[in-house]
């Protein structure tokens, strides 16, 4: 009977740390630091840094599949995407910033892929969707818009 509620304890709290391991926290966006802008202009092309809470699986991350990037515009902008480091995304825009905002300003829209009926979306190493909605679970699209002047 002892052996038994031992087994019954454990077995509840492995459970219990597993779940605050791996539920509830969500691969998400961090805010962007201090010294650091999420927009940025580099070399004359538009730059959008993004760090997250865990390493992301670079093959996640497709242009126009699971990360979405226009202006108020322009449906699309064309760019590569890099990882500086496992905790990093970064895009850089094909054409210079002067193309993109001919009139000098305007907004720049993100969006990523946290849930889809098609099954695409960004992930952590692990294959758990960004929860972009911020809400603790994973999925949901996180959505940003960048007021920008050259």
């Amino acid at each position: 009977m002892r052996t038994s509620r031992l087994f019954l304890i454990t077995g509840v709290s492995v459970v219990f740390l597993f779940g605050l391991a791996c539920g509830g926290k969500g691969f998400s966006v961090v805010e962007s630091p201090k010294d650091s802008k999420v927009v940025s202009v580099e070399n004359q092309k538009l730059v959008l840094t993004y760090h997250f809470t865990d390493p992301i699986k670079e093959s996640s991350v497709i242009l126009n599949s699971t990360l979405f990037v226009k202006t108020n515009i322009s449906d699309s902008i064309q760019g590569s995407i890099s990882f500086p480091d496992r905790q990093t995304l970064k895009f850089t825009s094909a054409q210079p910033v002067d193309s993109i905002f001919p009139n000098g300003e305007g907004e720049v829209i993100v969006r990523m892929v946290g849930s889809s009926p098609f099954k695409l979306w960004i992930t952590d190493i692990n294959d758990n969707p960004i929860d972009g909605n911020r809400d603790g679970d994973y999925g949901g699209d996180y959505r940003a818009a960048y007021a920008f002047r050259i």
